[in-house]
């Protein structure tokens, strides 16, 4: 039997929120759900809940959390399963070390300025192992990821680079992330994921807001300000929403997928 999920000294308040974000609305399933035999990448996995939720479907789940304050939670919930791959490193756009804001609380609060940024790395920060996408693939010697889900407090941007497009596009079927824009630098990052990224290369795709969950996919593009459908100005997307939902359908995986499913067997030889 599946033991309970164990939240350590997790503050009501955080253990209420994610169990309505992780099992009660599902919001990372809410569009496209982890199916039988996948291969899901969970980036932010924190305590492990939304492995802990969808370990039994998957075929492999690789579970990767940086944060130290929160791997005695993580070795609870899913380090002795056999098919859970945790890997206690911060997903970033290069292999090595970093200094993350993590000790003393430090994460959970956000600035606006990059001055503000470096203060708090200063003050709260820890040094960690990182790794990068292209590496990750290479060290697992993944080849195809069917659900991957990324809620990494801006380490998502690390993900959409040029080097990673062509396995993004070809190898992996659905992309879920939780994407923020609580600071200027992430308001940058994720105008550049918006038009060089997302838009085109991957066109089936649809926003959220958080944490309300409705569909903003229409208002993605309004870089001015403009009204509501209650005529009440608004800010333009990128000022307005400190926090999204994006979720990808990959239509190239999936196309690619069916055509291999379909392919004809070759005759025998000398038949």
């Amino acid at each position: 039997m599946k033991k309970a999920f164990y939240w350590g000294d997790t503050p009501p308040e955080k253990i209420e929120y994610h169990t309505r974000e992780i099992f009660e609305r599902q919001d990372y399933e809410l569009l496209y759900p982890v199916k039988e035999g996948d291969v899901v990448v969970d980036i932010g996995a924190c305590l492990g809940e939304f492995t802990w939720k969808i370990m039994d479907k998957a075929s492999q789940v690789y579970a990767i959390e940086p944060d130290t304050e929160k791997h005695e939670e993580l070795d609870h919930n899913i380090g002795d399963v056999s098919n859970v791959e945790v890997i206690k490193k911060a997903f970033h756009h290069s292999t090595g070390t970093y200094r993350f804001p993590f000790s003393g609380g430090g994460g959970e609060t956000y600035v606006s300025s990059y001055e503000g940024e470096e203060e708090r790395l200063r003050e709260w920060g820890v040094v960690v192992d990182t790794i990068n996408f292209k590496d990750f693939i290479k060290e697992y010697n993944l080849d195809k990821i069917d659900f991957l889900r990324t809620s990494c407090q801006g380490g998502e941007y690390s993900l959409f680079r040029d080097e990673n497009l062509h396995f993004l596009k070809n190898n992996v079927r659905n992309i879920v992330g939780k994407f923020y824009l609580q600071n200027h630098e992430q308001e940058t990052e994720f105008r550049y994921f918006r038009d060089k990224f997302l838009k085109p290369h991957f066109p089936t795709h649809r926003v959220f807001s958080v944490p309300d969950v409705m569909d903003i996919t229409w208002s993605l593009s309004k870089d001015q300000p403009y009204a509501s459908v209650n005529q009440k100005g608004l800010r333009p997307f990128i000022e307005y929403y400190q926090v999204v939902h994006v979720y990808i359908e990959n239509e190239t995986f999936t196309k690619l997928k069916d055509k291999l499913n379909n392919l004809k067997p070759l005759p025998t030889i000398g038949a």
